[in-house]
């Protein structure tokens, strides 16, 4: 695996950082996960359990709704991809 990013700053401690990633995985507290995540700024890294982004639906987005999350970055990969199914999906399995 080549390492294409690396972070390089002070970690606060207790709060979890994106330290590297590259075209296969993503390093977290200086750990790599080459499968897919759900990071929030402090407790568990959750696995989330999506094969692809191809498989990708709205009802994959239900765990992410459960967190509650003030944002929300989906990494595609090394190319930008955009979920085929309606922003209307999403929201569906949020409390807004």
């Amino acid at each position: 695996t080549e390492r294409t990013r690396e972070a390089s700053f002070d970690t606060p401690s207790g709060l979890n950082t994106i330290s590297g990633y590259g075209t296969d995985y993503v390093e977290i507290n200086q750990k790599p996960y080459h499968h897919a995540v759900l990071v929030s700024p402090s407790g568990a890294i959750l696995a989330w359990p999506v094969v692809s982004f191809a498989a990708l639906n709205a009802a994959d987005f239900s765990l992410v709704c459960a967190q509650k999350p003030e944002l929300f970055i989906l990494g595609t990969g090394a190319r930008q991809h955009f979920p085929k199914f309606s922003a209307g999906s999403f929201i569906e399995f949020s409390e807004v």
